[in-house]
């Protein structure tokens, strides 16, 4: 039935006839209970209205119970909560429960609770929460201070004061306007394509009105009459006339605010300019109505309570608020108003009607005796249908207006609920099409039967989602889509996801993680059969994802075996680090080729056991006396061995993940942990680098030699019988090297007792850590040659470097006399070319001219002589025969060098090895 307001017309349509069993048994539910119903042909929620005296009947334990549009229960709970402030539906259709004490309570559409948190102590301690109202995002709150609270969250805490409004008293209604940029937004088509090829236009998801602190602007109407501002940062008066107002409400697209105050004066606002009213209109109201909402933005549905002569109650929902004119419906019932985006939905006691503005195409189509050019395209159908040759004088008629009379009916199609009037709009429109001159667009047609054929797929039984297509427009089928598999209704939503040609993964995943949670009976192979089955032809899905919840669900096996199925190695190798699966996680990060996947293993793997300080004092217990089996430091080395054991156990044969655990160990230098990797795994060459290396680390000779004693018992081939062929090689010397390290540290120590003892001049020497060269000069430097001459002869230093460092410690320290004595105290075997050079060098000339007439080359003497710029004794040089004393000391010297070299190819020649440890 059709209703005009003033130049418009509306029209109240039946949606469903309540479940009988479910909504329709208890009449009086809509009065006795808190009702929300959320939008988009949203559920319905129920609960206990503690504030009103309940009869004695049915179960005595409130429930939170959640419906459909048509009355079908969809789940309940039990309900311990008490002093509930608001229930209102956010985004999502979440159910948003705020209560006195402050906390806010979260619930799914199937009354499964979600998040619960406190927002504020600050609200506690003023009293708790007065009132409360709800936005997409977050919730406002007075307190009993009348303080307003905002926090950002339906999932956490994050509350902010806003300014201070000054109010004396709680306020009579209060608001959240969103803010100008989000009201003004129009929603974009998004082009995808359909199944079978074709260009289809898939609105978007609903966009995102989440609101930060800087956009929040609340409505507060004060009981001092005053219309108030509020933002973070100030509040500020209206100014606004003929209040108070009693009741406020903002539209569903944010754009119009409107008010009623006490005395039945109505305005209507812009949310841009809150201070000029758009439209006012008097109403005979003198108190506050039970709801005001807004039906589309056209105008305002207002639900009163009215005496009847009876002593009853008459429950009238007026409609209208243009030019101060008003659509009157009676019920019998109490009821409950729903603001949709195009209309407003009616809840009753046993049915759910739609009241809305009739489309102005369907008007142009169906009014009585229209004859414009859609209802003449309509009527030519049905002529032509019928066989009648008047159809052709009709589509004459609108032969100009052919293309707006074909999109009139496509309009008229998308806006009309009846199935068989929709079916008649689009063959009309259709039918006009084939006789325009140009082919028009076909993207609106394929537009407006694919959201047509949503609209009613989801309007029927189970799901009972009376949403329009102007309603599915606004909320995008990908949110649609999500609002059914968050019913569990995966089914339909793979096959709309189909049909619009939108990825099906977030469907399967929300199914995989209903089907893990609820059914207990399959066994982990089977589900994982079944899972991987749903999920093939969808490559890109997460199956980490899916075995996150198999774990949650302590199901670690069907996690694992999920994770099999992980194409994104990084996604799979972390997973499994959180299950604990470190030898799974190292085996595929090792396939995956990826070091840093590799790194992220092994940090698992030594977590529990990896010393914090980088470079430990003393050597571990592998090699050294046993600690106290109670002790600190061995319970710690326990733990490490056990955790070295499963990382040997993790990375066996993975050579990559071996040398990254060992380029670890080296760069946070973890020298500790690399010498114990390199025991327990049978290293030994390299837990004898290691232990050097700690040991070269150590300054002091108490510290370093345990750490050299350690090393020489890696490197001794004897106690390692598994070192053959070349390695046993390169062990024997590395073991007689440390071993000459040992033995070298011990005479430096020794040699700085005797120094400390003996007071040697030139203040207490450093000895222990230098090289044994460095030894030998420096105690020649200090003129301590017995010393050095016993060390020589300890550590059997060939002749030729023996020589060579006394001459230029000799030199260096100034002792040129002990110099020119060593030159003559036998043939030097390195020939008198270096004593010459060190003389030059510290600039004793006389020491060198002496020197020189000892060589056998007279022209090395004269060389000698003209750098020292004596160029008459280098002429006689030159001139000068030999001497038989030249001679022979050259031939002794060819002999003695050929004797030494036959010598150092014996195995007890002086000569025969030089330790390392020299150089």
């Amino acid at each position: 039935m059709w209703q005009k307001l003033d130049t418009l017309w509306y029209r109240r349509t039946d949606l469903y006839s309540l479940h009988p069993t479910d909504w329709a048994a208890d009449r009086d539910k809509l009065r006795l209970s808190v009702v929300a119903a959320a939008p988009f042909g949203g559920p319905i929620a129920t609960v206990r209205n503690e504030k009103i005296f309940q009869p004695s009947r049915g179960a005595l334990r409130p429930q939170l119970q959640t419906y459909t549009a048509a009355g079908r229960r969809l789940g309940s709970a039990q309900w311990t909560f008490r002093e509930l402030i608001a229930m209102e539906w956010a985004d999502e259709e979440v159910l948003v429960c705020v209560f006195g004490d402050g906390v806010v309570r979260t619930f799914s559409a199937l009354c499964e609770q979600m998040h619960f948190f406190t927002v504020d102590e600050r609200i506690k301690n003023e009293g708790g929460v007065i009132q409360a109202c709800v936005f997409d995002n977050g919730v406002v709150l007075l307190s009993a201070a009348l303080r307003l609270y905002a926090n950002f969250s339906l999932e956490r805490a994050q509350c902010t004061r806003l300014a201070d409004a000054g109010l004396r008293s709680p306020p009579m209604s209060m608001c959240v306007l969103f803010p100008p940029h989000q009201s003004a937004r129009a929603a974009a088509n998004l082009h995808v394509r359909t199944p079978d090829g074709r260009p289809a236009a898939v609105s978007p998801s609903l966009s995102s009105t989440s609101m930060s602190i800087a956009d929040l602007r609340v409505l507060v109407a004060a009981e001092s009459g005053q219309l108030l501002l509020v933002d973070n940062s100030q509040s500020v008066d209206l100014k606004l006339e003929d209040g108070p107002f009693c009741a406020l409400a903002v539209s569903r697209s944010h754009r119009l605010v409107a008010c009623l105050s006490r005395t039945g004066i109505f305005k209507v606002l812009s949310s841009h300019n809150l201070t000029r009213p758009l439209d006012v209109a008097t109403l005979d109201v003198r108190k506050k109505p039970k709801q005001m909402v807004w039906c589309g933005d056209d105008c305002i549905a207002l639900h009163l309570v009215t005496p009847t002569p009876s002593g009853g109650s008459q429950h009238m929902v007026f409609l209208g608020g243009p030019k101060n004119d008003w659509l009157p419906y009676a019920y019998d019932t109490s009821v409950c108003l729903v603001s949709e985006l195009d209309g407003v939905r009616i809840l009753t006691a046993d049915k759910s009607e739609m009241l809305h503005r009739v489309h102005p195409s369907t008007e142009a189509i169906f009014s009585i005796g229209s004859c414009e050019a859609p209802a003449m395209l309509t009527y030519a159908l049905e002529k032509y249908e019928a066989g009648d040759v008047a159809a052709d004088e009709s589509l004459r008629a609108i032969k100009e207006e052919l293309g707006e009379a074909t999109t009139a009916c496509i309009e008229a199609a998308a806006h009309e609920p009846n199935p068989e009037q929709i079916r008649q709009l689009l063959r009309a429109a259709v039918f006009g099409r084939h006789f325009l001159d140009t082919p028009p667009d076909p993207v609106p047609f394929v537009e407006a039967c694919r959201n047509i054929r949503v609209c009613l797929a989801v309007r029927g039984p189970p799901y009972e989602i009376p949403i329009t297509v102007a309603q599915l427009q606004k909320l995008g089928i990908a949110n649609l889509i999500d609002r059914l598999a968050k019913r569990r209704y995966h089914l339909l939503a793979y096959r709309l996801c189909e049909y619009v040609g939108l990825p099906a993964s977030k469907v399967l995943l929300h199914w995989a993680t209903e089907k893990i949670r609820h059914t207990l009976e399959l066994t982990d192979d089977q589900l994982c059969k079944e899972i991987v089955r749903r999920f093939h032809g969808c490559p890109n899905i997460s199956y980490s994802a899916v075995a996150s919840v198999a774990a949650n669900a302590a199901r670690p096996n069907l996690a694992c075996m999920l994770l099999e199925h992980e194409i994104k190695s990084q996604a799979q190798v972390r997973m499994l680090l959180k299950l604990a699966e470190t030898r799974l996680a190292t085996d595929k990060a090792v396939a995956s080729g990826d070091p840093d996947l590799i790194l992220e293993c092994l940090a698992a793997l030594t977590s529990g056991w990896m010393r914090p300080t980088p470079i430990p004092t003393h050597p571990p217990l592998t090699h050294t006396a046993a600690q106290a089996p109670g002790s600190t430091t061995r319970r710690r080395d326990d733990a490490m061995d056990s955790g070295l054991g499963a990382l040997l156990e993790a990375i066996k044969d993975r050579p990559a993940a071996a040398d990254l655990f060992v380029a670890m160990c080296k760069r946070t230098q973890k020298w500790e942990e690399l010498q114990r990797y390199y025991d327990k795994r049978g290293s030994y060459m390299q837990g004898g680098v290691v232990s050097l290396t700690l040991a070269l680390q150590k300054a002091d000779w108490e510290q370093r030699k345990p750490w050299l004693t350690l090393a020489a018992q890696f490197f001794n081939p004897a106690t390692h019988s598994s070192a053959k062929g070349p390695s046993e090689h390169a062990s024997k010397f590395a073991f007689e090297a440390t071993m000459d390290q040992l033995d070298l540290l011990g005479q430096q120590r020794d040699l700085e007792l005797k120094a400390h003892t003996q007071g040697w001049r030139g203040g207490p020497p450093r000895f222990v850590g230098l090289p044994l060269v460095a030894t030998l000069r420096q105690l020649i430097l200090r003129g301590e040659m017995t010393e050095a001459d016993h060390l020589r002869q300890h550590f059997k230093v060939p002749d030729k470097r023996y020589w060579r460092v006394k001459i230029d410690a000799l030199a260096d320290s100034g002792n040129i006399d002990e110099l020119l004595t060593f030159a003559q105290l036998r043939t030097s075997p390195i020939g008198y070319d270096p004593f010459i050079a060190a003389c030059v060098r510290v600039r004793a000339v006389d020491a060198a001219v002496k020197l020189i007439p000892r060589l056998r080359d007279p022209e090395a003497q004269a060389k000698w002589f003209s750098q020292l710029g004596l160029n008459e004794e280098a002429e006689a040089a030159l001139r000068r025969p030999p001497t038989s004393q030249q001679l022979g000391g050259g031939f002794l010297q060819t002999l003695t060098g050929a004797v030494r070299r036959l010598g150092q190819g014996q195995p007890g020649s002086a000569s025969a090895s030089a330790s390392p440890m020299m150089e």
